[in-house]
């Protein structure tokens, strides 16, 4: 999200399409879809990040980008005969450049019903603010 209101994304993975389910390493490799909206005093971020908890989701600022990851493991009780698995461990990564114009000191995460929303506050230079004319 840059200072003219553009919003920046960069790709995780070199090109590939959010939504993109790929295998690496024994796991499927998900770019989570997003919303982003612009609000007077913030930007919002929605992740779709089904599966995952919150024990499993970062949330990282680093170097004017912000890094959101997450994974799924399914599990089936000991006791229970598998007789089929169609559900694999799933790991979410998806990464965005931000402006200037975010109050890095102030960002809100929370994970319910299968989205991630971060709250990214915009630095008091950055929110709108009107002129009075003399």
């Amino acid at each position: 999200m840059t200072d003219n209101g553009e919003v920046t994304v960069r790709r995780i993975n070199d090109g590939r399409k959010p939504g993109l389910r790929e295998r690496g390493e024994g796991r499927i490799v998900v770019l989570p879809l997003v919303d982003i909206r612009e609000t007077p005093d913030a930007y919002l971020l929605d992740a779709d990040m089904p599966g995952a908890s919150k024990e499993t989701i970062s949330v990282l600022l680093e170097a004017g980008k912000i890094l959101i990851k997450g994974s799924t493991q399914p599990s089936h009780p000991a006791s229970a005969r598998i007789l089929v698995s169609e559900i694999q461990a799933t790991d979410y990564a998806r990464s965005f450049t931000l402006g200037d114009g975010i109050n890095r000191e102030a960002v809100d995460a929370r994970y319910e019903n299968g989205v991630l929303t971060v709250k990214l506050y915009k630095s008091e230079a950055a929110k709108p603010r009107e002129i009075t004319i003399q």
